[in-house]
C-alpha cells in the first residue's frame, strides 16, 4: 500500500479487549495510523457518518448481525472486519450480514491483522472481478476448522476450503469434478437429495446429520447445513457447512463474562 494515513475505527464491548487490540495494532508495521475506538453500546449517528474511515474493526459478541446492520444504518461506508471465534457458521453469518473479512480471535497477531487490513483496503479500492472476489472470500475461510464449500444447484462441488480437503481427502480441484453423491454414504444420498430439493422449494436452510465416506473409505458422522446463495433475487448456488466431532471450536459462553460492558 502507499504511505498515506490509515484511519481505523475499532468497535469493542470491553475496555480490556480494547486495550489488547490497540496493543496489537500498535505493533503493526504501519507508520501512519489514525485509530478511533468506540464502545458498541455507545455508537452514535454523527460519529460514524461524519468521520471518514478506511476500515472498521469490530470485536463484539452482542448480537453481531444486528450490530453490523446498525453500523450501516448509522452511515458507515468503510469495509467492516469482524473478529470471531473459530466457527465456520459464525464467520459465514458475519460475512452474510455485511462484514467483508473475518479474523479468528485466538489467532490474532500484528502480522496477520496488518496483512488483512491492507488487503481489505486494497480490495475496497480495486475489486476487479467476481472471480477475484470469490478467491478472496474463500481465503477468509481457510483458517476455520469447519468445512465450508459451495455447490451448484445440482449438488456438484464448485469450491471448498482446506478443512474440507482434509476431511474429504480430495483436493479442491478434484472435488470440482465430484457431487455430494460421491461423498455422502450411499444410504444417506437420497436423504440429502430430498433435502436439497426441499430447500430449493422452501428457500429455507436445511440441516442433516449424515455419514460421509472420505477418500480412504472411512465413515465419518457429520452435521451438514446448507443454504442458498442468491443473485438478483434468484438462487444461483448452494453453500454448505460441515462440522464433525473432531472439530475444535473455541467459545466463551456469555454467562462466564463477568466484566461490565464499556467498563
Amino acid at each position: 500500500m502507499d504511505h498515506t494515513t490509515i484511519r481505523i475505527l475499532l468497535i469493542y464491548d470491553y475496555a480490556d479487549r480494547q486495550r489488547e487490540i490497540e496493543a496489537i495494532l500498535n505493533e503493526m508495521d504501519i507508520d501512519q495510523l489514525d485509530l478511533t475506538a468506540m464502545c458498541s453500546q455507545q455508537l452514535g449517528h454523527d460519529s460514524l457518518k461524519t468521520s471518514r474511515y478506511d476500515v472498521c474493526l469490530v470485536d463484539s459478541n452482542f448480537e453481531r448481525t444486528s450490530l453490523l446492520a446498525q453500523i450501516r444504518l448509522l452511515g458507515m461506508t468503510a469495509p467492516v472486519m469482524m473478529l470471531t471465534n473459530d466457527s465456520g457458521s459464525e464467520i459465514l453469518a458475519a460475512l452474510h450480514h455485511g462484514a467483508v473479512h473475518c479474523l479468528i480471535k485466538d489467532q490474532l497477531t500484528a502480522a496477520n491483522l496488518e496483512e488483512s487490513i491492507c488487503a481489505v483496503i486494497d480490495q475496497a479500492r480495486s475489486l476487479e472481478s467476481r472471480a477475484e472476489y470469490e478467491r478472496f472470500y474463500l481465503g477468509l475461510l481457510d483458517n476455520t476448522s469447519d468445512v465450508i464449500y459451495t455447490q451448484d444447484l445440482e449438488g456438484n462441488y464448485t469450491s471448498i476450503n482446506r478443512a474440507g480437503e482434509r476431511l474429504f481427502g480430495y483436493s479442491s480441484e478434484e472435488l470440482k469434478f465430484m457431487s455430494f453423491q460421491q461423498i455422502v454414504a450411499p444410504e444417506y444420498a437420497d436423504l440429502v437429495k430430498r433435502s436439497l430439493k426441499s430447500m430449493l422449494e422452501s428457500r429455507q436452510p436445511i440441516s442433516n446429520e449424515v455419514v460421509i465416506l472420505n477418500r480412504q473409505g472411512d465413515r465419518v458422522t457429520v452435521h451438514m447445513t446448507h443454504h442458498l446463495i442468491y443473485r438478483d433475487g434468484q438462487p444461483v448456488a448452494i453453500q454448505g457447512v460441515v462440522r464433525h466431532p473432531d472439530a475444535v471450536v473455541s467459545l466463551q459462553p456469555d454467562h462466564l463474562r463477568v466484566k461490565e460492558v464499556c467498563s
